[in-house]
């Protein structure tokens, strides 16, 4: 009997981990925390009346309790690989914006996992595109007024240094 509850066990545990990787590729956040509440409720459920089928058979219940904590423990687990993964997209994201906060304008979020977290990352490169526009034009501007000013300065000084040298040469 500690045969089936080994068998159970890692079948079980093969089944959450498949499932678990397979809810990854699910569209958006919503769908997989649903997918994931289904497989945390449906795989320990399903193990525990594997395991109490052959209970039933065996009188033996130390084997159904290990089998339904095999099985709870396997779904916790699916629960936090699921959780890392959107972690992860969502600490890229982060990442991108503390470098733009630093200056870097050239940074842009990588656009990739569930539909929430695409639109996030392609509406946080849209505005910082639009905000390294807005400097570049910022610069542009600065660049041209400071040539405006320049040139009419410029134009005085020419002015005043004639002007000096016809007073100096007693033309005026």
């Amino acid at each position: 009997m500690i045969g089936l509850a080994v068998v159970v066990a890692v079948a079980t545990l093969l089944v959450g981990s498949g499932l678990a990787l397979a809810l990854r590729l699910l569209p958006s956040v919503r769908t997989q925390l649903a997918g994931l509440a289904l497989l945390a409720v449906s795989l320990p459920l399903a193990a525990v009346f594997l395991s109490g089928w052959a209970m039933f058979h065996m009188g033996d219940d130390v084997k159904i309790l290990a089998v339904a904590a095999a099985s709870a423990s396997v779904a916790v687990g699916a629960a936090l690989l699921l959780a890392a993964s959107i972690a992860a997209r969502i600490r890229r994201l982060r990442d991108a914006s503390r470098a733009i906060a630093a200056g870097d304008l050239s940074v842009r979020a990588p656009v990739e996992g569930p539909v929430e977290v695409r639109a996030l990352a392609q509406e946080f490169n849209e505005t910082v595109g639009k905000l390294e526009a807005l400097v570049g034009s910022q610069r542009e501007f600065v660049a041209d007024a400071s040539h405006q000013l320049r040139t009419p300065l410029t134009a005085v000084r020419l002015r005043l240094e004639n002007l000096e040298r016809e007073v100096t040469a007693g033309i005026f």
